[in-house]
């Protein structure tokens, strides 16, 4: 028992002061409630809510979609990101961690069922729309699964990977790693450093914009990929060859892979 509280009491029992009294004077000294450190991150469908880790700056941002229609934006006014939709959301170091959420936990008491029934609940809620707004110029990840995906206005290193569903990348500028598994993917980017397009029983359209500066070479794994210059050239690399071409000056290097799928790489 603390001397403020002891004295409070001993006041009480004096009569020179009364219950309300107390409990105002005990309200003005108690000390501020401590979080619980280890409560899990609340899902939402407003903004992201404050990430655990929030006294380290965040320096990446990450965004994991599942069955949804996920939709990113780059956006310079954004201080590291937004979301609206259905999410769950933490802090892992200096990555913010941004998840689709179709769970439907709000609360409310119910019978115990089984892992087989929630997941047909879920289903019933495939396809929301999930839009994240992060800051262009921060580095980000994404994995699209089984839903759709639209990205545009990033001024970073990005790294796509879609699995079964399809994506609309760009347009956009800088590092570009993009995986397409079982699914299909438009892409209109400005190339420069490191990027890589690889298709995986699936096809990639990839159009090199006005701008870029790398080295594109094509490789071809039981399937096909092919270069088309801005003049309209078609070069395609026969299983296990390779072929290149050279957009801007060539400082970076862009390089478009084909496994049992299909890519286009177009200089516009």
């Amino acid at each position: 028992m603390t001397d403020d509280l002891r004295t409070i009491l001993d006041r009480v029992a004096a009569g020179t002061l009364t219950p309300e009294q107390a409990q105002e004077l005990l309200a003005e000294t108690a000390p501020p409630p401590t979080p619980d450190p280890t409560a899990p991150p609340e899902a939402g469908s407003g903004a992201a809510s404050e990430p655990s880790d929030a006294g380290q700056a965040v320096a990446r941002i990450q965004v994991r979609g599942s069955a949804v229609k996920l939709t990113i934006v780059g956006d310079p006014e954004v201080a590291t990101a937004v979301a609206e939709g259905p999410h769950r959301v933490e802090q892992i170091g200096d990555q913010l961690v941004i998840r689709s959420d179709l769970s439907d936990d709000g609360g409310a008491t119910e019978p115990p069922r089984s892992a087989f029934t929630r997941w047909l609940e879920a289903g019933t809620r495939a396809g929301s729309t999930l839009t994240v707004r992060v800051n262009q110029f921060l580095p980000l990840e994404v994995l699209a699964v089984a839903g759709s995906l639209e990205l545009q206005g990033m001024r970073a290193p990005v790294s796509v990977g879609i699995e079964a569903g399809s994506a609309k990348v760009g347009p956009g500028s800088g590092p570009l790693q993009l995986s397409v598994s079982s699914g299909a993917a438009e892409v209109d980017w400005l190339f420069v450093g490191k990027s890589t397009v690889t298709a995986e029983l699936g096809s990639a359209k990839v159009n090199v914009l006005q701008g870029s500066d790398v080295v594109i070479t094509a490789e071809s794994s039981a399937g096909s990929a092919s270069l088309i210059s801005a003049d309209g050239t078609s070069r395609a690399p026969a299983s296990g060859t390779t072929a290149s071409l050279t957009a801007g000056a060539g400082t970076g290097t862009l390089t478009a892979r084909s496994r049992l799928g299909s890519v286009v790489v177009r200089v516009v």
